[in-house]
């Protein structure tokens, strides 16, 4: 990155008034998640709770189950957050007009933190899960699977929440 001080003269080549405009550079903002983006982050969270599940077993740890109560938090901010956003911003963002920059960013930033945590929890939980199927017989891994289901679903309400969320602020 270089940065250009206001004495220093300026090196480009003046335009003439002929001549094009050159393309602006678009430099991305903060937008909306794309699917892409989503996926990435399933994915990322694949690998690492494929890692932390293997380490574990190497190191003759036991790989503890998903507690319960986890599950349920993340899925009751999920379904609060995506009501919220759904029902009150947009009548707030009418009724004071003044705040909905700050509030917009905020709900968007919200959301996008949201999407990209339960995408990675979703991801990480999937491999938990698929990991522990196969012993289906032994009590402990049975926990692990069922706990680990219920943590991939509410991961995902997590993330449809946040998408919710950043889908709240749009200017249409």
């Amino acid at each position: 990155m270089t940065r250009v001080f206001d004495d220093e003269p300026d090196e480009r080549p003046a335009s003439s008034p002929d001549s094009p405009e050159p393309p602006s550079q678009h430099s991305p903002g903060l937008g909306p998640t794309t699917w892409f983006q989503f996926a990435v982050a399933c994915l990322v969270g694949v690998v690492v709770g494929w890692f932390v599940v293997e380490t574990m077993r190497s190191l003759d740890q036991i790989v503890p189950v998903t507690p319960l109560a986890m599950s349920v938090l993340m899925a009751l901010v999920g379904v609060v957050v995506g009501w919220r956003a759904r029902v009150q911003v947009k009548g707030y963002l009418r009724r004071h007009p003044d705040q909905a920059a700050t509030a917009g960013v905020f709900m968007l930033a919200l959301g996008k933190t949201m999407i990209f945590t339960g995408a990675l929890l979703a991801g990480g939980h999937l491999t938990y899960v698929l990991l522990n199927v196969g012993q289906w017989a032994i009590p402990m891994p049975r926990q692990r699977v069922i706990f680990g289901s219920i943590a991939v679903v509410s991961s995902l309400l997590l993330a449809a929440g946040g998408w919710l969320a950043e889908r709240s602020v749009r200017v249409e």
